[in-house]
């Protein structure tokens, strides 16, 4: 039997973030050969990590989006 690999938080945060395109490539490898081996081991708490951490970027992403949007629109309407 295979020894097991933890998986950190970062690692599944990596793997998601577009933004870190270098990391991302190496997390999604880590994960991949994990799964393939049947290898890797994750706890609650990292997942619980992982959501809170990926809904709070989510949440600011589209705050953000939003504020462009408002903004684009009340200047679009200035020049009308």
């Amino acid at each position: 039997m295979s020894a097991r690999s933890f998986v950190d938080t970062n690692v599944l945060l990596y793997a998601y973030d577009r933004a870190a395109k270098t990391k991302q490539d190496i997390a999604k490898k880590v994960l991949q050969n994990l799964w393939w081996q049947r290898t890797g081991a994750l706890s609650m708490q990292v997942l619980q990590e992982f959501y809170v951490n990926v809904t709070r970027k989510i949440a600011s992403r589209c705050q953000r989006t939003k504020r462009v949007k408002s903004s684009r629109s009340t200047r679009s309407g200035a020049s009308k």
